[in-house]
């Protein structure tokens, strides 16, 4: 479901360049290199979240379809979560 909701959501780039730099301050660090030390929870705190342009979801939720073929991940209790063809189709 994370995965998912990572395709639909993405992170405002105003709010998240805003708290790289608040990060990157005290520690000395090049803004760039602050990314690495934020955490999911920091980012939910300080961060809006938006919903991707509708050709950007479409073209990663299809991406993570296709990452999912004959992955044993997608094997719940030995039944498959959904069917790759089926979804394809839609």
């Amino acid at each position: 479901m994370a995965r998912l909701s990572s395709c639909i959501f993405e992170w405002d780039q105003h709010d998240y360049d805003e708290l790289c730099r608040a990060e990157a301050a005290p520690l000395q660090l090049a803004t760039i290199e602050a990314h690495r030390y934020l955490t999911s929870h920091e980012l939910s705190l300080h961060c809006h979240r938006q919903t991707r342009p509708t050709q950007d979801i479409l073209r990663i939720i299809t991406g993570l379809i296709d990452s999912l073929s004959g992955d044993t991940e997608r094997y719940t209790l030995g039944m498959e979560l959904f069917d790759t063809d089926v979804m394809r189709k839609v």
